[in-house]
């Protein structure tokens, strides 16, 4: 289940009661939709083509008890009832969509849903919803803007004190000369995100990456301050300041900043180079194109941001309004 698909106008309100009669009406849906409202209307014909309307009466099992594996439903009309997920079933409502996360995560929904009214949605297939990603990179762009927002709400949640790493063994760095092509892609494949990605793409986004050494004491940015760059942490640690007073700290491995960066939000805490930092430099529209040019990263850092997505509810619903993931 998931927050961020939401049609406008229809927070706090009663489902509209709407009914499909046809194509028209269910492009028109679509483009209601907030993830879906700035794609161009071929992009929005595309989705239309590869849904599917399904509908359950009150009290039919959606997900769960052998069903909706490999599905994901927008819903259109009713509410269905999360069960297993913190002290109290979730409602999801029209506009919400369930089982979409989990289908990015590459993940089965482990919460059984059902229909609290009767329910009127849309369906989509995983392996459709990967081969519109992978043709259109649009939507892959704003379904990954999207899913990067859900996980940046999570984020500043952050417990005070929690240290973010990549890795477990850090890289060498060497002192007297740059970082050369091969370091950098052992350093690159050491990170959680590039595991799986292509030697190409690595070596085509290691390319792209501009290695800085920044003295301690040095202010990277301030609350507020645009996004659209990260910073990889090679050698050194940075102290992440919150406006409330809350302190994390980024370690070897974790690309500070990129989050916000993604979902193209501002900056939303003072990061400090609390050492001598060694990073990589990464703009984040030079990272799109690499992710344009080679799917099979873009499909892992989707995956991988999906994952923590849902890492980072069920560390909400274990332990109340603090995140406890590495997400």
């Amino acid at each position: 289940m998931t927050k961020w698909w939401r049609r406008r106008g229809a927070v706090g309100a009663a489902p509209a009661k709407m009914h499909f009669v046809g194509p028209l009406e269910r492009l028109r849906y679509l483009r209601s939709v907030s993830a879906f409202d700035q794609l161009p209307m071929d992009e929005i014909l595309l989705l239309g083509q590869n849904v599917r309307e399904v509908s359950f009466r009150s009290g039919e099992v959606l997900v769960g008890d052998g069903r909706g594996k490999g599905l994901a439903y927008l819903i259109v009309e009713g509410d269905v009832r999360i069960e297993g997920q913190g002290p109290e079933p979730a409602l999801v409502h029209a506009g919400g969509t369930v089982g979409l996360i989990s289908l990015l995560a590459g993940q089965e929904l482990d919460q059984r849903c059902v229909a609290e009214s009767d329910v009127a949605a849309l369906q989509l297939e995983r392996d459709i919803l990967w081969d519109i990603l992978e043709d259109r990179f649009t939507i892959f762009v704003r379904t990954m803007r999207e899913v990067a927002s859900e996980l940046l709400v999570y984020r500043q949640m952050i417990t005070d004190g929690t240290v973010l790493s990549g890795v477990v063994d850090p890289p060498p760095v060497p002192a007297d000369r740059p970082i050369e092509l091969v370091e950098r892609l052992i350093a690159m494949r050491g990170t959680g995100v590039f595991k799986r990605a292509s030697l190409e793409a690595i070596i085509e986004f290691s390319r792209t990456l501009e290695e800085r050494r920044i003295p301690a004491g040095t202010v990277l940015w301030r609350p507020w301050e645009p996004s659209g760059f990260a910073h990889f942490i090679i050698r050194g640690r940075v102290h992440c300041r919150l406006p409330d007073g809350r302190v994390f700290h980024s370690t070897v491995g974790y690309p500070v900043g990129n989050l916000e960066s993604q979902a193209r939000e501002p900056r939303w805490y003072q990061a400090t180079a609390e050492t001598d930092l060694v990073t990589f430099r990464s703009e984040s529209n030079a990272f799109l194109d690499i992710m344009e040019d080679h799917f099979d990263m873009a499909e892992e850092f989707l995956t991988t941001l999906a994952s923590n997505v849902i890492r980072a509810r069920v560390a909400l619903d274990r332990h109340g309004n603090r995140e406890e993931a590495s997400a």
